[in-house]
């Protein structure tokens, strides 16, 4: 006898598959953590249910991590319509339909639990209650993940997404180790070295733990690699020749030596799915000390000059004990760049980086400046 799995949005099967699962939308949109397994009813009649459950602002974020977004989805659909023009393929009652009127007929099947319909109708509404929802046919048919935002995009944020694996799982047809069903596509993050490493990945899971499943950090603690910019430079070659699929995030401090070691990769034909980037400017170092070469103290815009990961860690924490803040320190002057380097005192990077480690374990609100670089990795891809 075939059972099936069943995808829920906010209550609207839009999805069954008999005797098995779909492990990509888990593995996109879910992680092991939002596996449940909870018993209905009462101690003699009780019955297990099985499955994946998480909201849908959650599932979103997922997929935007990964460049997919109303623009893209729409995109998407418009190819689409465009290839079943080609063919003649042409729905009666609707000379133009647009990504708006698909969304707000989802909406409408969605909001109203519609069932039914034709999937090969060329009444256009018919044939999405027809296909659940969803748009294709033998021309071709949406990117899973196209389909799932524009799904997500007409239910609200604190709707729930939940894909009921209980047949499947009861009847021996996949597993119940959640462990076994998730297999979470992984963006690689590369750093300059070990602390930025340990405060970014800190901050995605104090931040934003729903989103630390899909990355990957680079254990800097353990295998002890080569650090600083010109190692990041290195790293970035080879990983641009290693052939993987996944999306690279590399990220470079955003000073003088980091401008100047991704200016040499600037010759190389990086693959598409790397992105190289440095830590964003922020206003506090538009206007900021600085102790000039000739031991002057001045103020300066000191973005891709001295932005190291220390002067995104909160204002408070660049303040010494008299509330004024950490002078940078000019150290070389870059000829090809016609740019001096500067940084904080060691003293002073130290004191941070400590006040730093207890400062992320008690905080309940991110400061404006490590939420502009955490946000710079979020939207990487979009």
């Amino acid at each position: 006898m075939s059972v099936s799995s069943e995808l829920y949005f906010n209550g609207y099967c839009a999805l069954e598959l008999d005797n098995g699962f779909d492990s990509y939308i888990v593995s996109r949109i879910f992680t092991v953590d939002n596996f449940y397994e909870e018993k209905i009813g009462d101690e003699i009649n009780a019955i297990t249910r099985f499955g994946f459950r998480e909201s849908v602002k959650v599932c979103k974020d997922r997929l935007r991590i990964f460049g997919v977004t109303e623009e893209k989805s729409a995109s998407d659909f418009y190819n689409l319509m465009g290839k079943m023009h080609d063919e003649g393929y042409v729905f009666v009652n609707h000379d133009n339909i647009t990504y708006k009127i698909y969304l707000d007929l989802i909406k409408d099947i969605i909001d109203n639990k519609l069932t039914g319909g034709n999937p090969f109708s060329l009444d256009f509404k018919d044939s999405l209650i027809g296909n659940e929802c969803y748009f294709g046919g033998l021309i071709g048919a949406l990117e899973t993940d196209n389909w799932l935002y524009s799904m997500l995009s007409v239910i609200g944020d604190d709707a729930l997404i939940d894909y009921d694996l209980s047949a499947v799982i009861e009847n021996g047809c996949i597993s119940s180790d959640p462990k076994m069903l998730v297999l979470n596509p992984k963006i690689i993050v590369l750093t300059e070295g070990t602390t930025d490493t340990e405060f970014i990945k800190g901050g995605f899971m104090h931040f934003y733990p729903h989103l630390l499943p899909f990355y990957h950090f680079i254990d800097y603690e353990n295998i002890k690699p080569n650090s600083g910019a010109s190692a990041l430079a290195h790293s970035i070659k080879s990983f641009a020749g290693s052939g993987i699929d996944n999306l690279i995030i590399a990220l470079f401090d955003n000073d003088t030596t980091g401008h100047k070691e991704s200016d040499t990769l600037n010759t190389i034909e990086l693959p598409k799915t790397m992105k190289i980037q440095h830590y964003p400017d922020i206003d506090i170092l538009r206007n900021y000390p600085s102790i000039s070469p000739d031991g002057s103290l001045q103020n300066v815009n000191v973005n891709s000059l001295a932005g190291s990961l220390e002067m995104y860690l909160g204002v408070d924490l660049l303040k010494d004990d008299n509330g004024s803040l950490y002078p940078i320190i000019w150290s070389s002057y870059e000829f090809s760049l016609e740019k001096y380097q500067g940084g904080l005192s060691k003293l002073a990077k130290e004191k941070i980086d400590k006040s730093f480690r207890i400062k992320l374990k008690s905080s309940k609100v991110i400061w404006p400046e490590f939420e502009c670089l955490l946000n710079m990795i979020i939207n990487a891809w979009v």
